[in-house]
């Protein structure tokens, strides 16, 4: 009887003990768990925007505010920034446009090897006299600034008194003198002399009339012309929309200006042998004052 009740006990004890095993190893599975799936990754951040231009000058920023290049009549790209400076890029490489030099001079006599040009504002430019040139009788004109309207309606195609190429000299309170004064299409052109692109570019003269022009698509914008100009104010001027300097063409031998002047105080003044005015190699010619 007590092996049996003894066996009994035995039977019992692991009959109870089985389920409490059971339950305590699938409470440990549960407690370690299973490992979940991995996050999906966002997506990547936008770029920020290209820097400016360094020092060099060898990197300049894209986008629709970014300076345009102009192409020279060297072949080489000019740009023009926003403080004023010019930028040439030559050789793959961009440099400031700081000094203009001139044509390298002739070997000496004795074989000396010859010198470099340089700038040199005393030194007549080699170019043809203009055939005609704008003369204004003071006595006559009033400033209504019709003749300014007029030009640039004629160059412009808007009548605005900035984009005129003839500007009215202002008045003050104690001088209520007011009239206009056009280019003089001086015999040396200081402004072409000074022109980074050269005197084939953006400064020329106009096979017909011998005005000195400006050709916008070489224009770089440098405003050298207009601080060289020896007029006070310059008689030429600078378009901060397309920062482009521009002049008095003479219209091609047919001034809208004096066309329009209502007083007769704009002439329009030719020679075929060329006219001398402006600023000359002796000084300032007819028209100079």
């Amino acid at each position: 009887m007590s092996e049996e009740k003894t066996g009994n006990t035995r039977r019992d004890f692991l009959k109870k003990a089985a389920p409490l095993t059971g339950a305590a190893i699938f409470s440990g599975a549960a407690l370690v768990g299973c490992t979940g799936p991995a996050g999906i990754t966002g997506p990547t951040g936008s770029p920020g925007p290209q820097g400016e231009a360094g020092s060099d000058g060898s990197k300049w920023h894209t986008g629709s505010g970014a300076p345009a290049a102009t192409v020279g009549s060297d072949g080489d790209l000019y740009l023009n920034t926003d403080d004023g400076s010019v930028w040439q890029k030559a050789n793959s490489t961009w440099k400031e446009v700081d000094n203009i030099t001139g044509p390298k001079g002739d070997k000496g006599d004795k074989g000396d090897a010859a010198s470099g040009g340089g700038t040199n504002l005393n030194l007549p430019m080699s170019v043809p006299p203009s055939k005609g040139v704008l003369v204004v009788d003071k006595e006559l004109c009033f400033g209504c600034g019709v003749c300014t309207l007029a030009c640039s309606l004629a160059n412009e195609g808007v009548g605005s008194m900035e984009l005129g190429r003839i500007q009215k000299i202002g008045h003050n309170n104690y001088t209520f003198d007011a009239y206009v004064e056009p280019c003089m299409q001086c015999v040396d052109p200081q402004c072409m002399r000074v022109c980074p692109t050269g005197g084939t570019g953006a400064l020329k003269v106009d096979p017909v009339t011998g005005a000195r022009v400006i050709d916008e698509k070489f224009c770089v914008g440098c405003q050298k012309c207009i601080q060289h100009c020896i007029y006070d104010p310059p008689r030429i001027f600078y378009n901060k929309t397309t920062k482009k300097a521009f002049k008095c063409d003479l219209c091609g031998g047919d001034p809208a200006c004096v066309k329009a002047c209502p007083s007769g105080a704009l002439k329009y003044y030719t020679n075929p042998d060329g006219v001398n005015t402006g600023f000359t190699p002796l000084g300032l010619g007819i028209g100079g004052a």
